[in-house]
């Protein structure tokens, strides 16, 4: 009696335990609960790199090619806005980013000159400082909390990644929260 075949379809069995556990682990990171909500939350995207990041942690089979379709038209190229810097150098961008009026600006600063990888946790910083002066110190103890919660989200997203692109992921979401605090102040303010 020879074990090749029973090797073999325990081979099988395996690689299809590992993806199906591989893609419980992205389900469980999906915002949706549905490929519907899934096209919704792609069509809502406002980047390449979000469409992508839902289509990863959304590995649904329904609505396929019009998931795929929708990331391919968030992902095509469009003209990249060119950084306002002096030039790309780590210490022209953050100069830039200082100089920006706002926080709007300052995270249109950061987007085009971002580097995608670690260098952008200090660019980010820099943003998340413009937007927390349009709200951090007018706000209460639980809003707060709850601003902290949400960085400690972003933070908690990419920590088992590795790669440097990860913590340019994490900045990025960082940043946009404090972007949207900053924006429902101002909102509020008007």
């Amino acid at each position: 009696m020879t074990l090749k075949p029973y090797l073999a379809g325990l081979g099988l069995a395996l690689a299809l335990v590992s993806t199906l556990a591989a893609a419980q682990a992205r389900a469980e990171d999906c915002p949706a609960s549905s490929s519907e909500d899934v096209v919704v939350l792609l069509k809502r995207a406002p980047s390449c790199l979000r469409a992508t990041q839902i289509r990863w942690a959304c590995d649904y089979t329904g609505h396929a090619d019009e998931i795929n379709a929708i990331v391919e038209k968030k992902c095509k190229p469009s003209p990249q806005p060119k950084c306002p810097a002096k030039s790309t150098l780590f210490d022209d961008i953050i100069a830039s980013l200082n100089e920006a009026k706002g926080c709007d600006a300052a995270m249109k600063v950061f987007g085009a000159c971002e580097y995608t990888a670690s260098s952008d946790l200090q660019f980010g910083e820099v943003v998340e400082k413009k937007c927390e002066a349009d709200f951090l110190d007018k706000a209460n103890a639980s809003k707060k909390q709850a601003y902290q919660r949400e960085l400690g989200a972003c933070d908690r997203k990419y920590r088992n990644e590795s790669g440097t692109m990860y913590r340019s992921f994490t900045a990025f979401c960082r940043a946009e929260i404090a972007r949207r605090y900053s924006r429902q102040a101002r909102k509020i303010a008007r």
